[in-house]
């Protein structure tokens, strides 16, 4: 990871903790940190660190995201939101990217080989999986994944052409985010497991709401 990825990463945490006291500094700072990720986001060939990246992102996006639009709304609010968009617009290029990589090199493929049987630019291949395109189209996306031989849908299944969250007349916070990301993460590994699997997960589910709940109305009583 790259200096100026970790310190938007850094700030942007900072920034996220509440939006109305980030400062214009800030706010702009974090802009233009946002639009030189879109020109070299900072990572390398680790997938396992850019899908680490890309959730971050994802999460910071919206925590990021300034509902302000009125003429009385500073300049950094405007800042916030474009320092959001960029970074929703890298996390998207990274989860494609990622997904592009690893199922191109599973096939035994090179990246040219890959472009032309997709008819597409090869260049605009390589810029797809290092990051600096995309998202790409719904065509490209087609051509590529047949071109893959993606029979299980992979690669559709990685691209996402608009953001999965709307932006509000509110902030989301941070942690609400956090919790999102989680529970699609949980319910991606729940759709994989045996019907017997998910009996399991289940009944502990349950119990671990008894308890919980059974902690917060003692704690009440108090």
């Amino acid at each position: 990871m790259k200096q100026h990825l970790a310190i938007f990463l850094e700030a942007a945490d900072t920034a996220s903790a509440d939006i109305y006291l980030v400062r214009e500094e800030l706010a702009s700072e974090l802009e233009r940190l946002s639009g030189q990720l879109l020109k070299d986001p900072g990572l390398g060939s680790d997938p396992v660190e850019n899908q680490e990246v890309c959730r971050r992102l994802s999460v910071l996006a919206q925590a990021l995201y300034h509902p302000d639009r009125s003429e009385q709304a500073t300049s950094g609010a405007a800042s916030l939101r474009q320092a959001s968009m960029n970074a929703d617009v890298l996390a998207r290029r990274i989860q494609f990217g990622v997904a592009l990589r690893a199922l191109r090199v599973r096939q035994g493929m090179r990246q040219k080989e890959l472009a032309l049987k997709a008819k597409i630019d090869p260049g605009y291949e390589s810029r797809l999986e290092r990051f600096l395109a995309g998202p790409p189209s719904q065509d490209v996306v087609q051509r590529l994944s047949a071109a893959l031989g993606d029979v299980a849908g992979e690669l559709p299944a990685a691209h996402q052409a608009t953001p999965a969250w709307h932006p509000s007349s509110a902030p989301r916070l941070k942690a609400s985010a956090e919790y999102d990301d989680l529970l699609g993460q949980l319910l991606a590994v729940c759709a994989k497991l045996p019907l017997d699997h998910l009996k399991i997960i289940l009944a502990q589910a349950q119990a671990v709401y008894a308890l919980v709940a059974s902690q917060k109305l003692d704690r009440h009583a108090d």
